[in-house]
């Protein structure tokens, strides 16, 4: 019987008998009854109160570990961001290597560390800053394979280095059209802050296409000798002119480019003058018609044929020695091709006039002079007198060109050097050269695998871990 049932039977007694005084028994009975929950509860309350001091022990463990946890994520956080910010200025570097020298895009990073001159970028027509680039290229590879510092006056802004650059395509030929896309170069960069011995890897992807002519001005001049300038003094060019010699100068008419809409301009490419071209089967040789002394011919000559160049059906012909003492006339309208052994001598003419004919073009003639018949020490060379004007485009990579009197060349002219040829002073009153040509007419001469490539816009972009 619990305490309850005794308190229900007590009360039952004392309702029966009012008399009787147990309210002592009550008493007691609760009493018992208090002492009991107390105990009872004392026995339930220190076990739980020691769980409770368990948990909160556990509670303060996990918070501690989790914010260790935080503070240690944090910091490699923001040593990975960092890191990566050295490692996208290192990438920023190699870029501007490869646009100044787009080139060595087509080659792998350990070709880089042995580069040659025919791997030297070319930075466009307008830039010099190639000068010893084939040392530059090896200096700056030899130098990123190991770290380095992003800033050379700041150690603290970290060190990048790269691991690779490899280069997966095609390389250029004579019929890849312009702009063709020819394969991808990855580049893999590493970056940390300063002495840390992790790194975090950047890897992107360029693509790399053909060169073009786009955005290139055309030469009406373009000499390569490394020390000569073009026409000076009283002489002028209606053209654009191209100097290999860096502190060349020219003297300019104004005008504008009808190709690029902009002024005429003294450029200094690192571009390489391009070979003359081989001569085709059935060239006509014109020895036994150069015979004696003002000789004067018309050209083509009835019965002659025509030979095939590349895609076009031109009219070829071979001069073995120089031009000398004669006059050879192109009508309108006809492609002649002339491969020049020897010298134009300052009495001799060649002469090609469109005047209104629908079509025609100075460049319809072209001259490819190889200087072959001419022996060292002396120059080969090519010398306009009286008012002799030659009309066509001149290909003469070795050649000295002297202007006297009222002479001018018209189309385009790309020699070696201007002036120096003996009897033939360039001290006339005028425009020596007048530029009429452009790239498309002469796409089979100078093709647009022979620009350097051309890099696109990066297409991936991808952060390894932080090692």
């Amino acid at each position: 019987m619990n305490l309850n049932s005794c308190k229900y039977v007590i009360e039952a007694y004392l309702s029966r008998h009012p008399s009787k005084n147990y309210q002592g028994i009550l008493l007691r009975s609760s009493h018992l009854k208090r002492v009991s929950g107390q105990r009872r509860q004392s026995g339930f309350a220190l076990p739980l109160t020691m769980g409770f001091g368990v948990v909160m022990v556990l509670v303060g463990t996990v918070m501690v570990l989790r914010t260790e946890r935080a503070q240690v994520t944090a910091s490699n956080q923001a040593l990975t961001a960092q890191s990566l910010n050295v490692a996208e200025s290192g990438v920023g570097r190699v870029l501007d290597l490869l646009s100044k020298n787009p080139t060595i895009s087509l080659y792998n990073f350990s070709r880089w560390q042995t580069a040659t001159n025919a791997q030297q970028g070319i930075p466009g027509p307008t830039s010099c800053s190639n000068t010893g680039a084939t040392t530059s290229i090896q200096q700056f590879a030899v130098n990123a394979a190991s770290w380095g510092n992003i800033d050379a006056a700041d150690a603290s802004k970290g060190q990048y280095k790269i691991v690779d650059y490899a280069y997966t395509g095609a390389q250029p030929s004579a019929n890849t059209p312009a702009y063709t896309n020819l394969g991808t170069g990855t580049l893999t960069i590493q970056g940390r802050t300063n002495n840390s011995t992790a790194a975090t890897n950047l890897q992107v992807n360029v693509p790399v296409s053909s060169g073009g002519f786009r955005g290139v001005p055309f030469p009406g001049l373009w000499l390569t000798g490394s020390s000569t300038g073009g026409p000076s003094g009283n002489q002028s060019v209606a053209g654009n002119v191209f100097l290999n010699n860096c502190s060349g100068t020219a003297n300019l008419d104004s005008g504008t480019d009808p190709s690029t809409g902009q002024a005429w301009q003294v450029l200094h490419p690192s571009l390489q003058m391009p070979s003359l071209p081989a001569e085709p089967t059935g060239i006509i040789n014109l020895s036994t018609r150069l015979v004696g002394n003002n000789v004067s011919m018309t050209l083509p000559a009835v019965n002659d044929l025509l030979s095939t160049l590349g895609t076009q059906q031109v009219y070829a012909y071979k001069i073995p020695g120089s031009l000398d003492k004669a006059t050879i006339t192109v009508p309108a309208g006809q492609k002649v091709y002339i491969w020049l052994g020897g010298n134009i001598e300052k009495n001799s003419e060649i002469i090609h006039e469109c005047g209104n004919v629908s079509g025609c073009k100075p460049t319809d003639v072209q001259i490819y002079a190889s200087g072959s018949a001419i022996t060292a020490p002396a120059v080969p060379s090519m010398c306009l007198n009286g008012n002799r004007e030659l009309h066509a485009f001149v290909l003469a990579p070795n050649y000295a060109i002297g202007v006297t009197g009222g002479g001018a060349f018209k189309g385009s002219l790309w020699a070696k050097s201007w002036g120096g040829v003996q009897s033939c002073n360039s001290n006339s009153n005028h425009t020596v050269v007048n530029q009429t040509g452009n790239w498309a007419e002469l796409a089979g001469v100078l093709s647009a695998s022979t620009l350097p490539p051309k890099l696109d816009q990066i297409t991936s972009w991808q952060r390894g871990a932080y090692q």
